[in-house]
This record gives structure tokens, sequence and C-alpha cells, in this order.
């Protein structure tokens, strides 16, 4: 079993003590994040700042949220992408710490896995949240309509600036010079391995995949299936998400050109990358690969990992919980994310990626 410092949920503890209220106040949420350091054998040991300051807390609690008038409770909704379980109840606990604080605050969370078409939908029908998570991908598109409250006051008022959060998420969060959300979590992702499914084919489990080619060939080895073509057991599975992005970054790959402004879908390093994966995806069959993951999430008790029915699980450190939890016996370790040769040095092109909170415009309690 892999060793591990400090759990997501301990570190959530820690994070709201700090700066949860502060989080909240401006209906967001906290995380815990870590850099992606991990030995092959080992979890990440490495936390990154946070937005977690005194003052910020202290100007939280002077700008709390107001009762309703006549004393009644005022209910906040919150829209949340929907994490499972154990990572939404942690979200919870942040919430009942504020309105613990504010008796007069209810916080009614939803959690949805279309998050992004419910918002949308809301925001159509006038009818938005208080509070959303938001991602990237969806500022970048729902900033320039309108559809997003400005921060830039709050953030003063608070005594706050960007030098207080993960800056790339801080970043993440402008959109033509005004800020429109709050970080909440970094996600650095790694690579989980099972040490099971090496020793079982007798590839050698204290030696992981570090380029992408080795990747690959590590997990046409561990590749079977059945009489039918069916996929019993996976090396890497490929599926939607980040990761074609992320393999494209380290690839030395963009997607966009900041002085063109142009997008660069058709770079050469996404061709190549988009090669080696349909090259692999038709080893295995495109849609004996969908039929594969069609399986619980990595979350989720019963996921191919956990069952030793697939040799890897790209995803941040977060995860052992989950694992430890539905999975306690299975050996893996944590190991780098491989890069396009191998070579450490091309880890600086790592993606990483991270949720915020914002406000859509219409919300009626934006106070």
């Amino acid at each position: 079993m892999a060793t591990r410092p400090v759990s997501r949920r301990e570190f959530f503890h820690l994070s709201a003590l700090a700066g949860g209220a502060a989080a909240l106040a401006a209906c967001g949420g906290t995380s815990a994040p870590v850099e992606q350091g991990a030995t092959a054998s080992a979890a990440p040991t490495t936390v990154p700042a946070v937005a977690t300051a005194a003052p910020a807390a202290e100007a939280a609690a002077a700008t709390a949220a107001p009762a309703a008038a006549g004393g009644e409770v005022l209910t906040l909704s919150v829209l949340n992408e929907n994490w499972g379980d154990i990572y939404n109840n942690l979200m919870v606990a942040i919430g009942d710490a504020y309105t613990k604080e504010n008796p007069g605050v209810k916080i009614d969370w939803n959690f949805d896995p279309d998050w992004a078409t419910k918002l949308t939908t809301q925001l159509a029908a006038n009818t938005p949240p208080d509070a959303t998570i938001m991602r990237p991908a969806q500022l970048a598109s729902l900033a320039p309509k309108g559809s997003l409250v400005s921060f830039d006051e709050q953030l003063k008022q608070a005594g706050l600036k960007r030098d207080d959060f993960v800056t790339s998420l801080y970043d993440s969060s402008i959109s033509d010079g005004k800020l429109f959300a709050i970080p909440g979590g970094a996600d650095y992702w790694c690579m989980f391995y099972s040490k099971d499914l090496y020793k079982d084919v007798g590839l050698d489990p204290e030696k992981p995949p570090t380029s992408f080619d080795e990747l690959l060939a590590h997990s046409k080895q561990i590749l079977k299936k059945d009489a039918n073509g069916d996929i019993e057991r996976i090396g890497y599975a490929p599926s939607n998400g980040s990761q074609f992005q992320n393999w494209c970054y380290i690839f030395g790959g963009k997607f966009y050109d900041p002085t063109s402004q142009k997008i660069t879908a058709n770079d050469p390093a996404n061709v190549t990358v988009l090669a080696k994966i349909a090259d692999y995806v038709s080893l295995l069959n495109v849609d004996k690969l969908a039929a594969f993951n069609q399986r619980p999430g990595a979350y989720e008790a019963g996921n191919a990992f956990s069952t030793k029915q697939s040799a890897y699980l790209f995803d941040g450190f977060w995860t052992y919980d989950a694992l430890d939890q539905h999975a306690p016996d299975i050996d893996y370790a944590v190991a780098f994310w491989p890069t396009a040769t191998g070579a450490p040095e091309e880890r600086k092109n790592y993606m990483s990626g991270g949720w915020m909170y914002t406000i859509p415009t219409g919300a009626k309690h934006t106070d």
C-alpha cells in the first residue's frame, strides 16, 4: 500500500480552519492540492500555497451574509460538481463551518455531474444559483458574455492579491483584465500504477514507465482479452477528459497562440500524440474500449484500478482516500506522469488544472 503523509480530509480540515470561512463568504471552496513530486513508491508530500490568510478570514467575518428580513434563514443555493460522497461531504463540512459562524444562513448544495449544462440552462432561464463551481474552460466562455460577476472590488475589500492564491488558477480566473472567480483547488496529476499487475505479467514493480512509448509498451504486455475480444485487463485506458491535452503539452504542443489569438489544435506535437493514441486504440478496438470504460469512476467502489483490471490511474493525490476506503488490499505506487522521452526536464510541460467558485450574474444574494 502506498504511504501518505496527509489525507485530503485532513488537509480540508486545516484549510477550512485557516481560510474556509473567507472562501465561503465569497461562496468559494478549498481543496487539497499537492505538487506532482512523488517518487515511484511514495505519495506526493509537498503542499503548495493556497489562499488561507488570517486577514481574509477577519474581513469575511465582517462582511458575512446577513439573515433574511424578519429573522428568516437566508438560503444560498450552491452548484457543484459531483465528486462522490467522500469529497462532496468534505465540501458540506466547509459549508457547515461557514453557517455555524453565520446562523442566519443555510447552504443548499447541488452536486451535479453535468453542472456546466445545468448552469447554462439556469442562466438562460434567469434562475441561476447563488454560487457555482467554475472551471477555466467554462469561465473563458461565460465571462465575456457577461454571465459572471466580477470579484475585483471584493478582493480589495478582503485584502487579498494574486500571490495569495495558486497563481495559475488565479490567472485562469481572469478575463479581459477582470477577476471572475475565486480559486478553489489546484489539480496536480500523477500516475498511480498497480504493482499487483506488474508482478502478474513479469514486469518490474519498482520500474514504472517514464516515457509515453514505454507506457504503451507496458500496456500491451498487460492487455488481456477473452475469446470474444472483450477486454478483461488493460494497461493504459485512454478516456475523455484532460488526458489528451496533458499529453499534448508534455510533447511541447499548444492549443492557442496568444499573439495571433488563433486556435492551434493542429499543432504538430498535438497531431503526433493523437496518432500514437489512435494506433493504440485500434489495437484495443474502440468499441471494446468504450465498453470496458463503462465502469465506476476512480472515486467509486468497483473501479477498474481497484479491482486489478486496469494497471494505471491518472489522477490527483486525493485518489488514495477512495482507494484506501474501497480497495485497501491492492498494492500500488505513485509515480511521475510519463513524459515524451522520459527526461525529467520535460516535466516542466505538465499541465495543472483546477476549479474555482464564482457568482453568476442574476444571483439573488450576491452580498
